[in-house]
């Protein structure tokens, strides 16, 4: 395994995951700005049109990385590994899809 993961791999996996884990404690952030609108702490007509924007494009974001980006790359590369039975060739669709991140 520590051939297929080397320690560049792995840093890439990093950056994709605090890309990830930023995204979600956006969201998360959102959402307890819209529970204190709900319970009367912070009012105003321009803070809740920013927040529902702000929750918007991030969901939108997650949304796209998750969706569009991942899952899309991940199946490629599922459909090259069962092609192939030659490891350097599954290393090597790997790393294409590291790059395609």
């Amino acid at each position: 395994l520590h051939v297929l993961f080397t320690p560049t791999v792995l840093e890439k996996y990093n950056s994709l995951f605090k890309l990830l884990i930023a995204v979600r404690r956006a969201q998360m952030a959102l959402q307890h700005t819209w529970y204190l609108q709900m319970s009367g702490r912070q009012r105003g007509r321009s803070l809740w049109q920013l927040r529902v924007h702000m929750a918007f494009l991030i969901d939108n974001l997650q949304y796209y990385v998750q969706v569009d980006v991942l899952e899309t790359q991940y199946t490629q590369l599922l459909e090259k590994i069962r092609a192939t039975h030659d490891f350097e060739s599954i290393k090597h669709a790997h790393e294409l899809f590291l790059t395609a991140l």
